[in-house]
Order: structure tokens, then sequence, then C-alpha cells
């Protein structure tokens, strides 16, 4: 997606041992487009208020891929998001982690902001 108004966040949490603050310039490296911002949740807390968001119960959110359109408003917790996908296991297989079809969707959310005049 070369739209240059498509905004990504990725936020880096402790999962692993290893996950540290001082390996996650590294790390961005494997998205280095420079629409991509890049976050440390040491304490975990947006995982944790995204596994609410979520439904995911005691289960981090982590591994996950979440699309917003332009009218999302954050409050307290992250909004629900428009469509969301995942890497994780025994959680809602339709939710999969298909490349294909998030970048669907996200053309979707795009086309849909345009047709509003941004």
């Amino acid at each position: 997606m070369k739209d240059g108004d498509v905004r990504v966040y990725s936020v880096w949490v402790p999962i692993l041992g290893s996950d540290e603050a001082s390996k996650v310039g590294k790390a961005t490296t494997r998205l280095s487009d420079s629409r991509v911002k890049h976050y440390w949740d040491g304490n975990g807390d947006l995982m944790q208020s995204y596994a609410r968001v979520l439904d995911l119960g005691k289960r981090p959110a982590w591994d996950v891929y979440l699309l917003y359109g332009s009218e999302a408003e954050w409050k307290t917790d992250p909004p629900m998001p428009d469509s969301w996908m995942h890497q994780l296991r025994d959680v809602d297989e339709s939710r999969l982690l298909k490349g294909e079809t998030l970048a669907a969707e996200l053309a979707v959310l795009v086309e849909r902001r345009k047709g509003k005049g941004k």
C-alpha cells in the first residue's frame, strides 16, 4: 500500500524473556517504511488494554494487527478496531493473519476515507 495517508504504529512489548527496550532498535529494521512509528510498551499496558478490547481474556494482545479508519478516537481504552487479525493460538481462527485479506481490508478503509474527502 503506497498511500501516504496510511499510518502504522508498531508497539513492541516484552513477551519473550529476551525482549527488552535495548533490542527494539534492531527489531525496527523489520518495518523500515518511513510511515511506521515505533514504540516500546515495557509494562505491557497497551497490550493489556487491547486484550480487554479484543476480548482475549487473560491472553496478552501481541502479534495482533489492527486496522482503524481515520475517524477512530482513543479515550480511556483503545476503540474496537474496524478490522483485526492475529497470530495467536486458540483464538478465533477466522481472524488468523492472512496478508492478502489484511491488505484488502486496509484498501477498503483507505477508499472510504478518500470518499469522505479526508
